[in-house]
C-alpha cells in the first residue's frame, strides 16, 4: 500500500521546537435495520431548524467531498455520514449489512455475491433528471470501481483492491499507463460483475480474509453516475450518496451542513427511523483553542480529534480526563493503531544512509519528547535491525549546522545534534501538513533526507505493516471530546469511523 509523502522544512521544525478464510460456502442475511467568536456566529451561517442538532469540531482539514479524494480520516468521516457501501463496521468492527442486505461466499472463498436492497434511493438532488433521487443498481458499484482505476484520481482506492480482484490489475494499469484513449484494449474488470440491478459479483484471484473489510472502507461507497457527468466539480463539494444524512451545503471550506435523510433506510432496535439527528454542521478549523472555546460556549458538542496542545490540558497522567471538566465532558480514548512513521529517502542528494537516519532517531530522549508532547499514551518504536552509531551525527552537523536552505529537508535540531530531542509538535505538524499539502506536494524529491508519512489503518491486516526505509514509528491514542448531553455515538478503532444515527441531545438540568 502507497501513502502519501509529507515535507517537513527545517525552517518549520525549528519553529516548532520553540513551541482466516473459511472452506465452507457462507450466507449472510437479515439486515439490522483565542478569543471566541460570538455565540451567535454559527446561527447567522445556518439558521437552527426544529430538532436535534449536533455540531462538530474537527481541527484536521476536510479535504474532499468526493470518496476517492478523502484521504485523511476527518474528510473519510464526512463520507461515512453520506455515503454507504454494500456493507459496513460496527463499534466492534465487525461487519453488517449496509446496501447489500445478504450475500455469500462461494466455497472457495473465491467468488463474492451480493444482494442489494432494491428499496434504497440515492438522495434527492439537481443532477437527476427530475431532481429525484434514483434507486441504487448494481452496476453503480461496478461503475465507481473502475473509476477508481481512472489516472484521474488517486490510487489508494485501486491500491485495496487491485491484487485481489481478477483483471483489476490490467485495467489500472491501462488505465493509468496508456493516456490515448482509442489505445486501449480493456472496457471493464472482468472480475467484477453487474448480473442484474440487484445482484453484483466479485471474482477474487486468491482468498482475501479482509476482502469485507476493504468493502466497508470509505472508499468503496457507491455515488450515482449523474453526479459526476451532470456536475462540472463532481462530488467534491456537492456529494451524493445512500447515508443517512443529506448534503446541504458549505460555507467555503469551514462549515459542512448536512440534513437528515427522512428516506434513510435504517432503523434501531425498537424499529424507529434513524437518524435521530435533524442536522449535522462540522466546523473545520485548524485552530484548537477556537474548538474548545466554541465547545464551552455549546455552540459545539464535540470536537472529533484532539490536538497535542488540548490533551496536555484536559488529559492526566492516567490517560483520563481531569477532574475539573467531569462534570461538562466525555473523553472517548481510541487504541490508535495508525503509527505516524519517520522514514528516509536513499535517493537524497546527501548521499546520506540509513545510518546517519538511525543516529539521528538514537539520540531522541524519549521522556523528554513524551513530556513536551503531554501525551500520556505516546509510544516510539525504532525499526528492529538499524544500527545506532553517533559518529554519523557529525556528518550531519556539518551539512545542516550553518546552512538553513529551507530545500534541505532533515528532522528538527539545533546547534547541537546529540542535545536536541526531536519536538512533539512534529506529530501534530505532520497533522497540519498532511492535510494542507495532501494533493500539492506528493513527490519524494531528492533533496528529501526525513520524511513523515502515516499509515491509516483500512483492514486488521493493516496493523502489522512496515517499510522499507522505515526508521521509526510514534503511536499514541485518539481523543475525542463531547458534551455530557450527547447521547449514542459510537467509535471503533478505525481512524476515520463514527456512528451518528443513534446519536440523541438531551438536555442537562439546570
Amino acid at each position: 500500500m502507497k501513502h502519501q509523502y509529507i515535507i517537513i522544512w527545517i525552517s518549520c521544525i525549528l519553529l516548532l521546537q520553540a513551541c482466516s478464510s473459511s472452506n465452507i460456502e457462507t450466507i449472510v442475511v437479515d439486515r439490522t435495520p483565542s478569543t471566541p467568536p460570538a455565540p451567535e456566529e454559527l446561527e447567522e451561517e445556518a439558521p437552527e431548524i426544529q430538532g436535534n442538532i449536533l455540531r462538530i469540531g474537527e481541527v484536521n482539514k476536510i479535504t474532499s467531498l468526493d470518496p476517492l479524494f478523502a484521504l485523511n480520516p476527518a474528510s473519510q468521516r464526512m463520507i461515512q455520514l453520506v455515503y454507504e457501501g454494500l456493507v459496513s463496521l460496527d463499534e466492534h468492527d465487525d461487519i453488517l449489512p449496509a446496501i447489500a442486505n445478504s450475500w455469500e461466499i462461494s466455497s472457495d472463498s473465491l467468488e463474492y455475491t451480493f444482494h442489494l436492497d432494491r428499496n434504497i434511493s440515492y438522495h434527492d438532488d439537481e443532477s437527476f433528471a427530475s431532481g429525484i433521487g434514483r434507486q441504487i443498481r448494481a452496476s453503480d458499484f461496478k461503475r465507481a470501481f473502475e473509476r477508481m482505476a481512472s489516472r484521474d484520481v488517486p490510487p489508494n482506492a485501486a491500491e485495496l483492491f487491485v491484487d485481489q480482484i481478477i483483471g483489476f490489475e490490467a485495467y489500472n494499469n491501462e488505465q493509468r499507463e496508456v493516456y490515448l484513449t482509442e489505445e486501449r484494449t480493456l472496457d471493464q474488470i472482468p472480475g467484477i460483475n453487474a448480473v442484474n440491478d440487484s445482484t453484483l459479483t466479485f471474482t477474487l484471484n486468491e482468498q482475501d480474509p479482509y476482502f469485507l473489510h476493504k468493502l466497508a472502507t470509505p472508499f468503496a461507497v457507491v455515488y450515482p453516475e449523474e453526479s459526476l457527468d451532470n456536475r462540472t466539480n463532481g462530488l467534491k463539494n456537492h456529494p451524493v450518496g445512500t447515508g443517512s444524512f443529506t448534503y446541504n451545503t458549505s460555507l467555503g471550506d469551514t462549515l459542512h451542513i448536512l440534513n437528515r435523510n427522512k428516506n434513510y433506510h435504517g432503523t434501531d432496535e425498537n424499529g424507529a427511523a434513524l437518524p435521530k439527528l435533524s442536522r449535522i454542521e462540522v466546523l473545520n478549523t485548524s485552530n484548537e483553542t477556537n474548538l474548545f472555546s466554541k465547545l464551552a460556549l455549546g455552540q459545539l458538542n464535540i470536537i472529533m480529534e484532539l490536538g497535542p496542545q488540548m490533551v496536555r490540558s484536559l488529559v492526566n497522567a492516567n490517560n483520563e480526563l481531569n477532574s475539573s471538566y467531569r462534570n461538562q465532558y466525555e473523553l472517548g480514548v481510541v487504541d490508535h493503531d495508525e503509527p505516524y512513521i519517520i522514514q528516509y529517502n536513499p535517493n537524497n542528494i546527501y548521499n546520506l544512509d540509513s545510518g546517519h537516519a538511525s543516529a539521528l532517531a538514537h539520540s531522541l530522549a524519549f521522556d523528554s519528547l513524551k513530556a513536551a508532547y503531554g501525551n500520556p499514551s505516546l509510544q516510539m518504536a525504532y525499526r528492529d535491525n538499524l544500527v545506532n552509531d553517533l559518529s554519523h551525527l557529525d556528518d550531519l552537523h556539518e551539512l545542516f549546522s550553518l546552512n538553513q536552505d529551507s530545500r534541505r529537508l532533515i528532522m528538527g535540531f539545533g546547534t547541537d545534534i546529540s542535545s536536541q530531542i526531536l519536538s512533539a509538535q512534529i506529530i501534530s505538524a505532520f497533522r497540519d501538513k498532511f492535510n494542507s499539502a495532501l494533493m500539492n506536494q506528493r513527490v519524494l524529491n531528492r533533496d528529501i533526507f526525513l520524511y513523515l508519512d502515516q499509515n491509516i489503518r483500512y483492514t486488521p491486516q493493516d496493523r502489522a505493516e512496515h517499510y522499507p526505509q522505515e526508521i521509526m514509528r510514534f503511536y499514541n491514542d485518539r481523543y475525542i471530546l463531547f458534551n455530557n448531553e450527547l447521547e449514542g455515538i459510537k467509535f471503533n478503532s478505525y481512524s476515520w469511523w463514527v456512528k451518528l444515527d443513534h446519536v440523541t441531545i438531551s438536555e442537562l438540568p439546570s
